[in-house]
């Protein structure tokens, strides 16, 4: 496969994940969140094939890339939105990088329809940013394990730790705040340094397609069901698939519980006010306590916050 077709193949990954999770954000498809995964992976993986084709590689070039690429379209983008003053504190979080992390301080949920913020999307773009600054003394790491010691060894300690950091990722999903797993750079680590695996293995090894047939159609099959599989998992994985029973053992569901009926209270409205925050990962007898602590009857909007405020 050439280079040109590769990457046009990439491109259309990109697309697709693209449009999976705009058409979640308009509830129009159920398993879009799943693209972000999807993202991470593309993102570290091109890094690594970037950083391979440069003779020499160098960090002040790639500070200053990154800069340009993702820095100065975020600024544009703050500057931009007439809140970002008001918003400051949450402002400042983005331009450091460390939003992510500053919205599981502030206990925000992602999830939950009252949040009214310009920028809780942009907790994908801190951990790109955190990823960004420290890449370059990662890949020059495992880099000279290669050059010094064989190429098989970035390969296996990056598919170690792939697995570690997924083992994490799903530990995570089980015993903390949905969150918490949602927005952590650290559960997050399993896509970078899978992305990361996936450059070395294709650099030192050649693409997974052995050279044999690459003359035949198997590498435009691989590509289409791969393509199939992700269109599948968009499509038809939502947030309440049992299969997400794997990250609670009590079956509530991985992102959204709201189609529990099994409830002793059945307040629909506490999701849609309290998020996930107020559902998932989460006991069942948990689940009752929260719900009598809010308070099960109907209320508005602004009441329900109001008590929310005072619990927490």
């Amino acid at each position: 496969m050439s280079s040109k077709k590769y990457y046009k193949n990439i491109d259309f990954i990109r697309v697709l994940a693209c449009l999976a999770v705009l058409l979640y954000h308009f509830n129009i498809l159920k398993g879009g969140y799943l693209a972000v995964c999807v993202f991470f992976v593309l993102s570290s993986y091109l890094s690594c094939m970037s950083a391979f084709k440069k003779e020499k590689f160098s960090l002040n070039d790639y500070y200053v890339n990154r800069v340009v690429k993702i820095y100065v379209p975020l600024i544009v983008s703050l500057c931009s939105s007439i809140n970002w003053f008001n918003l400051k504190p949450e402002t400042t979080s983005v331009l450091l990088g460390y939003n992510n992390f500053w919205q599981l301080e502030a206990n925000l949920d992602y999830f939950a329809h009252h949040i009214n913020s310009p920028f809780i999307h942009l907790w994908y773009i801190s951990i790109l940013l955190q990823f960004d600054l420290i890449f370059p003394f990662i890949f020059l790491l495992f880099k000279k394990f290669g050059e010094k010691i064989h190429k098989s060894v970035p390969c296996v300690i990056l598919g170690l730790v792939c697995i570690g950091t997924a083992g994490y990722f799903c530990y995570s999903g089980i015993t903390q705040n949905i969150m918490f797993t949602y927005y952590n750079t650290f559960v997050r680590l399993f896509s970078l340094c899978f992305g990361m695996f996936l450059g070395f293995i294709h650099t030192y090894f050649g693409p997974i397609v052995f050279n044999k047939f690459k003359q035949t159609n198997l590498s435009k099959v691989i590509f289409m069901v791969y393509s199939l599989i992700l269109i599948f998992l968009f499509v038809f994985i939502g947030a309440q698939s049992k299969y997400f029973i794997l990250f609670n053992w009590d079956g509530e569901g991985f992102h959204d519980a709201n189609w529990r009926e099994d409830w002793e209270y059945e307040d629909k409205e506490r999701y849609i006010v309290a998020g996930s925050n107020g559902c998932s990962n989460m006991k069942e007898e948990d689940v009752v306590v929260k719900t009598k602590t809010i308070n099960p009857k109907p209320m508005d909007l602004e009441e329900a916050i109001m008590q929310m405020e005072l619990i927490g």
